[in-house]
């Protein structure tokens, strides 16, 4: 006799994934749950079903990308990586308005992944991606996953329901 393993339709992960999609209405995609509850393996089984649909560019954060040059190389790096059309290959300066502007130009949607923002503590870094949040090019879905939620302007983007946030009972 044949086992079914298939999770059934409408699983909690199903659910999740559904919701993932429907963020790319907004602004900001925000995931927090603890250590090990799985955020980094659904975005990627989201980011894996959304290829062909739009450019997905993931940046693993590491300590490090707490130093502003290092942070802007890697979402840089990943933007560039995911095929964008019409990016420089050159970051052409070395502040977040500079990657702003580089991207004011994309006419496609784009997901920008922000995996392991818990690491990240200087306020230059928060800044950057406020503005980036204030200010987001045409296209732009940020999707950030942390442990908790980060220092950015999260409260104004609830009100403003430019948020959808996905928390431990989502896992």
């Amino acid at each position: 006799m044949e086992t079914n393993t298939a999770r059934p339709y409408g699983s909690q992960k199903e659910q999740a994934l559904a919701r993932l999609d429907a963020g790319l209405r907004n602004r900001l995609i925000l995931v927090t749950a603890p250590e090990g509850y799985g955020k980094t393996a659904l975005l990627r089984q989201w980011a894996a079903a959304l290829q062909g649909a739009i450019p997905v560019a993931w940046v693993s954060l590491e300590p490090g990308c707490n130093r502003m040059d290092r942070f802007l190389t890697q979402v840089w790096s990943a933007i560039h990586a995911a095929g964008l059309g019409d990016v420089p290959v050159e970051l052409p300066g070395s502040e977040m308005i500079d990657l702003a502007n580089a991207l004011a130009g994309v006419e496609e949607d784009f997901a920008l992944i922000l995996d392991q923002y818990h690491v990240i503590y200087t306020q230059v870094v928060h800044a950057a991606v406020s503005l980036l949040l204030d200010y987001p090019p045409r296209g732009l879905h940020i999707v950030i996953a942390c442990r908790s939620e980060p220092p950015l302007q999260i409260p104004r983007l609830r009100a403003r329901r430019q948020l959808v946030e996905l928390g431990p009972s989502d896992f």
